[in-house]
């Protein structure tokens, strides 16, 4: 029989273990989830007012990355044109396109510029006349020479080519010895497509030189000397042209074209003592001005390259028609076009030409400075074309002038030798020949000009 305080006690445990039993069963029931799920939600307001109330941070985090960077990007973006355009405005010496062309007009001969453009656009180069001629096509057998006379076949090819550009090599004849002439087309563009009268003027001058040796061969030597002459205007027409391709090009047209033949009938005797002193007045009439010439390169050039970026447009066409894409490390144009590169380019390209304007100014000619603004591996494209033309520049005009200088001085020692029946016993007794003083070609002067 169980005590009162035992039995008190094990009712006290029986009620608390069925309580503990009930509130298990309570715990359990279904109808009462422990956690809390995300409510369905209809609609994308509710979706992101639901996200900025339970999940702000998180959500204003993922939002300001790309803001940041847009923003990022635009500064780059402006911070770059800042610095070019202060860089550009900075320029020395700088002239646009228009103010270029009105110079080059008021020191070129516009009316027969225009007239020479259209002959020189109709020259009749027949192909089945040009390939017997060694002076158009070197792989012909038959070698144009002073001292063996034509076959009869390139004799026949040499007339006909000469018959049919009667009408340019009439014009030629009696064209004044005026210096530069105007030329139609864009000389300032820079694929060169539009300087086709440069190639034009290599043609002119072998058509001479075929009437040259047809004359030489018959002892026509006043026929010889008027057409030595007309080398030397083919040459001039290009002194004032402000583009440094054509500077390229007059150097070979007085190198290649002009001096040789010269030096050849020097050679001969075949001239008197006026007309040496005539073909000497032509070589001097119009010297060549090294800085003029540099400076008017540098500053047209940096006009043509700095429009690409006015006219990116024009940039790409350039890149499609030389299939640039294929052989230069480059971006795709798009990717020039429409970022930051497009300005940091052009920041770049401004401070190379600024380099070029110093060292012309300052007459030291060392071009070779720019080169630490370039990096073969970069995406710069405008910069990096322009490196390789420019290196030789200086000593391209240097040698043009010193070849002028040296047949000036040739022609001298010629008509002192026929005035006075003997050489000349030093230089010094050369001055009085139109040559005021002895040329100097390390000079960066003008050459001197004929005594008036």
């Amino acid at each position: 029989m169980l005590s009162p305080t035992f039995r008190h006690i094990s009712n006290s445990m029986n009620e608390s273990s069925g309580a503990t039993i009930v509130s298990k069963t309570k715990i359990a029931q279904p109808n009462k989830p422990t956690t809390k799920t995300q409510p369905i939600i209809e609609s994308y307001r509710k979706l992101w007012l639901y996200r900025f109330k339970y999940h702000r941070k998180t959500t204003l985090a993922l939002l300001s990355i790309p803001t940041s960077l847009i923003l990022l990007y635009l500064f780059t973006h402006l911070s770059l044109y800042i610095r070019a355009e202060h860089a550009f405005r900075n320029m020395p010496a700088y002239k646009t396109l228009t103010e270029i062309s009105m110079s080059y007009d008021q020191n070129a001969d516009l009316d027969n510029g225009r007239i020479l453009s259209q002959l020189l656009a109709n020259l009749n180069l027949d192909k089945n006349y040009t390939e017997k001629l060694s002076n158009f096509n070197n792989e012909t057998k038959h070698q144009l020479s002073f001292t063996t006379p034509m076959s009869p076949d390139v004799l026949q090819a040499a007339q006909s080519l000469l018959t049919d550009n009667k009408t340019i090599i009439n014009f030629i004849d009696q064209l004044p010895h005026e210096g530069s002439l105007r030329f139609d087309g864009k000389f300032n563009d820079h694929t060169e497509s539009h300087l086709k009268h440069l190639n034009e003027l290599r043609s002119l001058s072998k058509l001479l030189h075929l009437r040259i040796y047809i004359n030489i061969h018959n002892k026509q030597y006043d026929a010889v000397h008027k057409d030595l002459i007309n080398l030397i205007k083919i040459a001039d027409t290009l002194i004032y042209e402000p583009h440094h391709v054509s500077i390229l090009v007059r150097r070979s047209l007085n190198s290649r074209y002009t001096a040789p033949y010269i030096f050849h009938c020097l050679n001969q005797n075949i001239f008197t003592s006026d007309q040496l002193h005539k073909l000497q007045q032509a070589l001097s009439k119009f010297p060549i001005d090294k800085h003029k010439t540099l400076k008017n390169a540098v500053i047209t050039n940096a006009a043509v390259q700095l429009r690409f970026f006015e006219k990116p447009h024009e940039f790409k066409q350039m890149l499609d028609d030389h299939q640039y894409f294929d052989e230069s490390p480059i971006p795709h144009y798009p990717v020039w076009r429409f970022t930051f590169l497009h300005e940091n380019d052009r920041y770049r390209t401004i401070q190379f030409f600024n380099a070029l304007l110093t060292e012309t100014e300052n007459k030291t000619y060392q071009y070779k400075i720019c080169e630490h603004l370039i990096d073969n591996s970069s995406e710069y494209y405008l910069v990096s074309r322009q490196t390789p033309s420019w290196d030789h520049l200086p000593p391209t005009i240097d040698a043009d002038i010193a070849d002028r200088n040296g047949l000036i001085l040739s022609i001298a020692e010629m008509r002192y030798e026929i005035d006075h029946q003997k050489q000349p016993e030093n230089s010094s007794d050369l001055v009085p020949y139109d040559i005021k003083q002895l040329p100097d070609n390390q000079n960066d002067e003008q050459p001197n000009t004929p005594k008036q």
